[in-house]
């Protein structure tokens, strides 16, 4: 159990903080490329804007156009932009000398202007190829490989499509995406071998608590035993003299419900501390389910019971065999405790899930009361509870057993009056 809330405390610890790194990790790389892609395109806009006479010139584009392949040389990711360039008919070359051009269609749709970057060399054919697939498209702005275009409508009628090389500005969104993802990964290192070494002791009060109750637990059960067992005996040799009466049999019920509440709380103790063990063998699902049935035939006839079971003799499983009887029993004796109505109770396996159902009419029950049941001392109804003797630890118990012998227990409210026990086991050896 401590083990397990270790690993919980570990696993919730970390994944706290992995999301938080990751929200910082998107939004701090969001804002990166924003603010490169943006800040770039306002810039090579208003230099366009100026050289079309739209506004005046207030940016120095020129002087840092002019290292734009002193910057391009410190990474090479070229072979990341290739292939969608070359699906648009632009070659290495053109991208790395041009650092933007715009072709202009006049108000009739015909090319009227082409301009072509800061180089010598002019690339008007394929400016205008590019620039005649984006006017017929819908989308104003977009990506050509490392190439970010703008399509829009001028104050006099005329549409410009500008390309701009965006190239720089990818290599530097890559390497700080590249480094913010190792600074990320390492942080996470960091902080689950802090958490590793810190777990036990960040939970060690908690753990103190639990032994000192599981040590309570067992000390007062062992003590309440000794006054019980006495009791007992008086009780008996009460009846053996002749005083046997309506109080002498309710002293004996009560004290063998004692007994039995003491037992069961010994046991979970046993499993909180992972003392079970286990002896895994291939058992015959079909004997063991009529074995148990057999021996509460008693049981089901005194309360008038119907059983129907539905198990194929060829379903077989590799498991605990001690486990898998306790679990039935319980389960089996839950639901004919407080089965209501006419419809026999059904004990089925269904091969498609692996699962074993024990299904029973009950009293209207809830969602919320359901997914009380295999709380400690919790009962339903707590005068039909103590009519049959439950003290609310059966199923509590159940799942113990079941989560030591690695068997799945859980229940389904089929209807508000429906309700099916299922233990899911793996399948092979």
């Amino acid at each position: 159990m401590i083990q397990q809330m270790k690993r919980r405390f570990m696993l919730v610890s970390m994944g706290s903080f992995s999301l938080v790194m990751m929200i910082l990790f998107i939004l701090l790389n969001a804002f990166n490329y924003m603010q490169n892609i943006q800040l770039e395109e306002q810039r090579v806009m208003s230099f366009v804007d100026w050289q079309l006479g739209l506004t005046g010139l207030d940016t120095n584009y020129e002087g840092s156009a002019s290292n734009n392949q002193n910057r391009r040389d410190s990474f090479n990711f070229e072979n990341w932009f290739n292939f969608g360039n070359s699906l648009l008919g632009t070659e290495k070359s053109t991208r790395q000398m041009t650092n933007y051009f715009y072709v202009v269609y006049d108000t009739d749709g015909k090319l009227s202007e082409t301009v072509v970057g800061w180089n010598d060399e002019v690339f008007e054919v394929n400016a205008q190829i590019l620039a005649t697939k984006i006017v017929k498209q819908e989308k104003e702005r977009g990506w050509s490989g490392s190439y970010r275009f703008v399509k829009r409508k001028l104050t006099d009628g005329r549409i410009a499509v500008t390309y701009i090389d965006m190239y720089h500005e990818l290599e530097t969104i890559i390497h700080f995406a590249i480094l913010s993802s190792l600074i990320f990964i390492s942080l996470l290192m960091i902080v689950y071998l802090l958490l590793l070494f810190f777990s036990k002791q960040a939970i060690q009060p908690l753990i103190h608590n639990i032994e000192r109750q599981k040590e309570f637990i067992s000390n007062a059960s062992h003590e309440i035993k000794t006054p019980l067992a006495v009791l007992s005996t008086n009780n008996d040799v009460l009846e053996m003299i002749g005083i046997k009466n309506e109080w002498t049999h309710s002293n004996r019920n009560q004290i063998k419900r004692l007994n039995n509440l003491i037992e069961q709380m010994l046991l979970l103790a046993r499993f909180d501390e992972g003392k079970a063990t286990l002896n895994l063998v291939m058992i015959h699902l079909n004997e063991v389910v009529a074995d148990i049935v057999q021996d509460m035939q008693s049981l089901i006839e005194e309360n008038e019971k119907n059983l129907v079971v539905d198990i194929s003799e060829s379903i077989t499983l590799y498991t605990d065999e001690v486990s898998v009887r306790q679990l039935v029993s319980s389960l089996l004796e839950n639901a004919v405790k407080y089965h209501v109505g006419t419809q026999p109770i059904e004990v089925s396996y269904h091969q498609d899930t692996h699962e074993l159902w024990i299904r029973n009419e009950c009293e209207p029950m809830t969602e919320s009361e359901c997914k009380q049941l295999f709380d400690r001392f919790y009962r339903r109804d707590t005068a039909r509870s103590r009519e049959t003797g439950g003290s609310g630890m059966g199923l509590s118990i159940a799942q113990a057993v079941a989560q030591s012998a690695d068997i799945q227990l859980r229940v389904t409210l089929l209807s508000p009056t429906d309700i099916a026990f299922k233990l899911k086991f793996k399948v092979g050896k």
